[in-house]
Formats: structure tokens, sequence, C-alpha cells
């Protein structure tokens, strides 16, 4: 059995990988009993076709380079994937689709986490300041509590003297 994994959304320009699994009776069908598997990827403007490379038995990946996807234009294109094993006359396939991006698209869902991971850094950001300004007024308040106590002492000493001064005469 021959089966799409994985269909990316594709953005013209980037690289873009397409999984490929190969079985039999559920369990990964060898790589060397692989001729090869080939495919065929039709949009409305371009058709590319190519050989997929084994990853590991049971799994082939279709790499689009980024000269070929700047082919592409925004919009559904299918993928055919024709197998041909070395156990077995006959070939297998299989056809999937993939949704391509326009880079206007890939641009604003960039911008989008962008914005997220900052806001997401200026709300802890907000977060320290307000735990921040919370100890500066704590700190304030010990302050003015130590100017008055300093300022009674200061004061109850000056009486002291004063006191010690009127005794003596």
């Amino acid at each position: 059995e021959v089966k799409i994994v994985s269909a990316p959304t594709i953005t013209p320009g980037l690289t873009a990988e397409v999984d490929v699994s190969v079985t039999f009776e559920g369990q990964p069908y060898r790589i060397d009993d692989i001729y090869y598997i080939k495919y065929i990827v039709k949009s409305p403007t371009v058709t590319l076709t190519g050989v997929a490379e084994p990853v590991e038995d049971g799994m082939w990946r279709i790499t689009l380079r980024p000269e070929e996807t700047s082919m592409l234009t925004a919009g559904t294109l299918s993928i055919d994937v024709l197998a041909v094993s070395k156990l077995v006359g006959m070939p297998v396939s299989t056809t999937g689709t993939a949704t391509v991006m326009s880079v206007t698209e890939f641009l604003m869902d960039e911008l989008a986490k962008v914005r997220a991971d900052y806001e997401t850094r200026i709300a802890s950001l907000s977060s320290e300041i307000e735990e921040l300004r919370s100890e500066v007024d704590s700190l304030r308040g010990t302050i003015n509590t130590l100017t008055s106590v300093t300022a009674l002492a200061i004061v109850i000493a000056i009486i002291a003297i004063a006191v010690s001064f009127t005794r003596k005469k």
C-alpha cells in the first residue's frame, strides 16, 4: 500500500517535503525491495515530476526544491505517486492533494506568529514591571516609616539633651 503521509502547505520559493509510506500487510516495505517511487505534481500552471528518496524502510520523501515551488501558484494541486516493487509485477499508485499558499498569505502567517510571540513577551514584561512597581511602593513605605522613626529619635534625643542641661542648672 502506498500512502501520502503528510501533504504540506507549500509556499512558493521554499522547499517542500511530502512523506510517502509504503507498506505490505501493515509492515514497512524494505528499501531494497523497491525499484523506485516516482511522483507527478500537477498544478494549473506547471507539472513537476521526479523520484522520491528513501528515508527508511517503509518511508520515502518527495522533496520539491525552491526553484520548483516558485513555479506554483496559490491554490490546490494534485500529487500522484507510483511505486514499483522488485517483488511484485504490478505498480501501486495513490493520489493526494496539497495546498499552495500565496507569498502574501505566508508573510501574513509569519507576521501573525511574530506578533503573538511579541505580545506574549510584552505581557510578561508588563507583569514584571507591575511586580517591581509594587516592590518600589513597599520600599517607599518602609523608607517613610524609617524617616519618621529617625526624626522622632532625633527629637527625643534633642529633648533628652535639653532636659539634661536644664536639670544641671
